[in-house]
């Protein structure tokens, strides 16, 4: 009897031994380095750290040259807005994984996921699914997922997703390479905008997908906005081109979907997108007086190289 009891004993030593290897066992929410020179991730020997998202951005304000490279270890809730304002250069990579706030403060306007107000930030998402994302859950017209208010904000890819704004411009630069931008219309009383810009900012849309009840809403009260969209895809017509692009219908509608989404009780996770943005094409009238045009072209665009008409024969 004695001796089962001591096996026993010394099993559950054994137990007790073990658990705090497997609790040291743990996912980082975040780890960082500082990127390669085309911006790739750091090799695995120059990851300089890993810990908390909060730690991570302390290293980035801290470098004194170079990109730092933040890659996501897993989801990750916030209850106040990260802040990039450092004037630091920076590449957020999601990888797979989700930044969410669902928590609103009167005090904090747009109650954002992220605030940049200087520097650079890079977003993207290495992982193979490119699921990452930026959400907000509060639902209302104001918030938003990022708010920008100086500095550039470069999107590859991933998701930015609010029920509100989903990108909030109201200074800076925004440039568009690729990735979602939703604006989840949780409610008939409010408008949900993949983006919103105030005059004093510049956005360019490259690529990528913008949709909510308006996939973009311009205040031009105090100037305007300096935008242009040159490609990508939206869900309506609402976007801002400049002379030489047209807003045309795509022949077939384009599909997305992401994991789902549940705000009062309505669930979101398909979206299709009916316009897109190309170059308008101008067409060339000759007066040839009888003449016979040649190799002259009958059209251009915009991005067309200057054109040396060759002489009209007769």
């Amino acid at each position: 009897m004695i001796k089962k009891l001591l096996i026993i004993i010394l099993a559950l030593c054994m137990v007790i031994t073990m658990l705090p290897n497997v609790a040291l066992a743990y996912t980082p929410e975040a780890k960082w380095g500082e990127a390669e020179v085309d911006g790739c991730k750091p090799d695995a020997e120059n990851w300089m750290g890993a810990g908390t998202l909060a730690d991570a951005i302390n290293y980035a304000n801290g470098l004194s040259s170079g990109t730092a490279y933040i890659q996501l270890g897993h989801d990750i809730h916030v209850e106040s807005p990260l802040t990039f304002d450092k004037g630091k250069a920076i590449i957020l990579d999601l990888y797979g994984k989700t930044i969410t706030r669902s928590t609103y403060s009167d005090s904090d306007a747009n109650s954002p996921v992220i605030i940049v107000s200087s520097g650079e930030l890079n977003i993207k998402d290495t992982s193979d699914t490119k699921m990452g994302s930026i959400l907000n859950t509060n639902s209302g017209n104001d918030t938003s997922g990022i708010k920008q208010t100086g500095g550039t904000v470069n999107f590859y890819s991933g998701g930015i997703i609010a029920a509100g704004q989903a990108f909030y411009l109201v200074g800076g630069t925004f440039n568009m390479y690729g990735g979602q931008l939703i604006g989840l219309p949780v409610d008939e009383q409010a408008t949900h905008e993949a983006l919103g810009a105030v005059s004093n900012s510049t956005f360019n849309i490259y690529d990528g997908y913008l949709t909510g009840s308006l996939a973009y809403w311009g205040d031009t009260k105090a100037g305007a906005v300096n935008g242009n969209a040159y490609g990508g895809y939206f869900s309506d017509d609402s976007i801002q081109v400049q002379p030489g692009y047209t807003i045309v219908n795509v022949s077939d509608p384009v599909s997305i979907t992401i994991p789902t989404i549940t705000i009062n009780d309505i669930n979101f996770s398909s979206f299709s997108f009916y316009k897109t943005v190309t170059k308008t094409t101008y067409n060339i009238n000759y007066i040839l007086d009888g003449g016979t045009n040649g190799e002259n072209p009958a059209t251009y665009q915009i991005t067309t190289p200057t054109i040396t008409l060759a002489e009209a024969t007769k």
